[in-house]
């Protein structure tokens, strides 16, 4: 989905869904950047599902007693082996064109639950492929819905450019 497309609060409902219908006990959120681990935490769950027990990953204080949990991949890295591999039934990565290769490697392949990537750019490069990582072999997004589209159903206000000389 395109930038400010709503993917968070689209994965907000997809776990609400999977809660009630007793699909997923214990759902993972991650990203790349604290800003988007305290929106997650503070915009989402609280907001969208204030009753079910939420906390940040920390390396130094781990609870196991959430359903819901929020962190920076730059955490879990150092902790993760504290989890069992089977102790997630979802796992969500934010911004997943930057996020699921390398070292953050090691997450996608030590938890067994089902993973979800979002972003609004992903990549098909030799050494990070995203359509690999999330086995959508034919090149296409599970889901897409293209930046023309959301401009041409009123969701986005497409840009103009504006183009100007200076002296420099």
């Amino acid at each position: 989905m395109a930038t400010g497309m709503g993917k968070t609060r689209t994965t907000m409902a997809l776990f609400d869904l999977l809660i009630r219908a007793n699909q997923a006990r214990k759902i993972l959120f991650l990203a790349d950047r604290d800003s988007l681990v305290k929106q997650a935490l503070d915009e989402n769950f609280k907001i969208y599902l204030p009753d079910e027990p939420s906390g940040r990953i920390r390396t130094y204080n781990l609870d196991f007693s959430k359903r819901l949990y929020v962190g920076t991949l730059q955490t879990l890295i150092k902790c993760y082996h504290k989890f069992t591999p089977a102790f997630f039934d979802l796992i969500v990565f934010d911004e997943c064109h930057r996020s699921i290769y390398n070292q953050f490697r090691e997450i996608v392949e030590y938890f067994d639950g089902k993973i979800i990537g979002l972003t609004a750019t992903p990549a098909e490069f030799i050494d990070r492929n995203t359509f690999q990582v999330f086995h959508c072999f034919d090149g296409i997004p599970t889901f897409l819905y293209p930046y023309q589209d959301a401009v041409k159903e009123g969701y986005l206000v497409d840009y103009s450019l504006y183009q100007a000389k200076t002296k420099f």
